[in-house]
């Protein structure tokens, strides 16, 4: 699941090279050496392993990279020829979006979405590619004291706007594959990371329930009592201090519901084994991490 905002210590590990069967030459990459090495965003990276554009190994929660993969997949890419107009360049289309969020300027920011939309970018991509990275950038900026608390507000208001205006064009005719219960923890003030998760799932036939931002454990444990043909409940926490919240949801639902798969994810939640120790059934990195998830829960 997706955040504005990055969070405390990372958990890793052993030894990566444990987590992948016979590594062809030496150790294998994680995402984020994989992104610094290449000089490009983390979900960057990420969307070259999901089109199936650079081999990975996922194991512990987390993708790995062979280090050969890695330099064939960058002497390809080199010697590939000039892009062709229309051609997707999500890095472009982030900078610019990032800007006008940042602005607060709601016209500006939709004129980049529906640039992309146009240019014939699925709006799932829009979302994971584009607007997604934007505001993880733009929560890294304000932690780091290059954007004001006043610039971070207006560009996720922008934000939720932006995902409004898409939400139609995730609606699918149908019966829906199963019922999922979104909501950001108690204390969390973050809806946006629900809100982007929501219509992904839409998007793959899902139908949801979001609770949106500081969900009672309360709200929660209704919302799952009350849902028929409920598949798995959903949980975001977008900073360290919103982990117990995460905890104590996950207990009350489990008294209630035992058998229900929950997921966390968020900034604050970076691994499979931190969301194990959360009480969770596992970890989504994203909204597409979340609809992976899912895929083995349907039939």
């Amino acid at each position: 699941m997706t955040g504005t905002q990055g969070s405390g210590g990372r958990d890793r590990d052993d030894d990566p090279a444990d987590q992948v069967d016979s590594p062809r030459s030496g150790h294998p990459l994680d995402l984020a050496e994989v992104a610094r090495r290449l000089d490009v965003h983390y979900m960057t990276a990420y969307r070259y392993i999901r089109l199936g554009r650079l081999p990975a190994a996922h194991s512990g929660g987390r993708w790995w990279v062979d280090p050969a993969d890695l330099d064939r997949f960058v002497a390809q890419r080199s010697a590939a020829p000039p892009a062709r107009r229309g051609d997707w360049h999500p890095e472009a289309y982030r900078t610019r979006l990032g800007e006008r969020m940042v602005e607060g300027d709601e016209a500006g920011a939709w004129a980049v979405v529906e640039s992309s939309l146009v240019s014939g970018v699925a709006p799932k991509e829009v979302i994971l590619g584009v607007l997604a990275p934007a505001m993880r950038a733009i929560g890294d900026g304000w932690q780091e004291g290059r954007y004001t608390v006043a610039e971070e507000h207006r560009a996720s208001t922008v934000a939720l706007r932006l995902v409004g205006r898409l939400g139609p064009l995730f609606a699918r005719r149908g019966r829906p594959r199963g019922i999922v219960v979104l909501a950001a923890v108690a204390g969390d003030p973050h809806s946006l990371p629900t809100a982007m998760v929501a219509d992904v799932l839409r998007g793959e036939g899902y139908a949801l329930v979001d609770l949106g931002a500081d969900a009672p454990v309360r709200s929660v444990v209704e919302a799952v009592g009350k849902t028929p043909r409920l598949l798995a409940l959903g949980l975001s926490a977008g900073a360290d201090q919103h982990l117990e919240a995460v905890r104590r949801t996950v207990g009350a639902v489990r008294a209630e519901r035992p058998e229900l798969p929950i997921y966390v994810g968020g900034p604050a939640v970076v691994s499979a084994r931190q969301a194990t120790d959360l009480g969770a059934n596992g970890w989504a990195a994203d909204a597409a991490g979340f609809a992976d998830l899912l895929e083995g829960l349907t039939p």
